[in-house]
């Protein structure tokens, strides 16, 4: 599986800035490079992450939660990360229907900060009850296995992800 995008791999909190709340990291849009810097952080040995989304203006500034990319190998945190981050945003999203909205809330950007690692158990996921994952699932992966006939179906794209999965030796039969 390829590694996540390059503006989404977590790195460490390099620019620790005190006036800036405890578990956050605030970053600034520059339209000239195309691209969110990191202001500043506080996160106490977790990692940062840009905004998974471009900025709307020069110099918009924006706060993303710190991330942990602790995990054993055997998955444990990052299954408990997931199952917690999952239920908050499902209870954050349960009103909207834009999903543009719906990807932006902390928990959605935290899941996608878990990385590669989190892959599987979006699919299961999918599997069991299809929602709005594809945003997650196409930040950390690279890919988009939809085909456009699909899009806008959430069962049809749940299904082609799953099938991407499978493919991939992430999900089981």
């Amino acid at each position: 599986m390829p590694s996540p995008t390059a503006g989404l791999d977590p790195r460490p909190c390099e620019k620790v800035t005190p006036n800036i709340p405890t578990g956050q990291s605030q970053w600034r849009w520059s339209a000239a490079i195309g691209q969110w810097n990191l202001v500043g952080c506080n996160c106490s040995g977790e990692s940062v992450i840009p905004p998974g989304v471009p900025g709307t203006y020069d110099g918009q500034l924006e706060f993303m939660e710190c991330v942990s990319i602790n995990s054993g190998t055997d998955g444990t945190d990052v299954r408990g990360q997931f199952a917690r981050l999952a239920a908050e945003w499902k209870a954050q999203s349960r009103y909207m229907s834009n999903t543009a909205q719906m990807a932006m809330l902390r928990p959605y950007q935290r899941i996608i900060g878990l990385g590669p690692a989190v892959v599987p158990l979006i699919l299961a996921e999918l599997d069991r009850e299809p929602n709005q994952w594809f945003w997650a699932l196409e930040a950390i992966t690279g890919e988009d296995p939809v085909p456009p006939y699909a899009s806008g179906r959430v069962r049809e794209m749940a299904r082609a992800w799953v099938d991407w999965g499978r493919a991939h030796g992430l999900v089981s039969s």
